[in-house]
């Protein structure tokens, strides 16, 4: 993740500036374009997480197209996230309970079960697993209480 990082901090006045209009379109006009905001919210996310996942596990090197072409790539998953959360509702508030679910296994993981799990070599290991469960119970969480 740093090297996603480090992309995100060299460029942070794009980001701010389109992040803050994002910020102001979703005060205004939030509830009345449901759908834009559902399409944005997912994208962005996808974006995010499909950046981690890009710019942590592909080597590459270090010059600044390749990290733009990238990115690039990670904002056309974003987007097709998007299409999928607004195209199809019920596969959408999964994908919102799993979310949900990895940042309740965060706040778990954080509080209680590092003090708890044993510090060998396995502690990545330990938490992947607990995000994974926690994400699965998330989403199962949203799908029970979905209409």
């Amino acid at each position: 993740m740093p090297k996603f990082i480090e992309f995100l901090t060299t460029y942070k006045i794009p980001f701010i500036v389109g992040f803050v209009l994002l910020g102001i379109f979703f005060m205004f006009f939030g509830l009345r374009l449901f759908n834009w905001t559902i399409f944005l919210i997912t994208a962005v996310g996808g974006t995010l997480v499909s950046g981690i996942l890009f710019f942590e596990f592909v080597k590459f090197g270090s010059q600044a197209w390749i990290l733009w072409v990238i990115f690039g790539a990670c904002v056309i998953v974003g987007c097709v996230l998007g299409y999928l959360a607004v195209a199809y509702e019920k596969l959408g508030f999964f994908g919102l309970g799993c979310a949900l679910g990895v940042v309740g296994g965060l706040l778990l993981y954080n509080s209680i079960l590092i003090h708890v799990l044993p510090t060998d070599g396995n502690s990545n290991a330990y938490f992947y697993i607990i995000m994974v469960v926690c994400a699965f119970i998330g989403g199962g969480l949203a799908l029970w209480l979905w209409k």
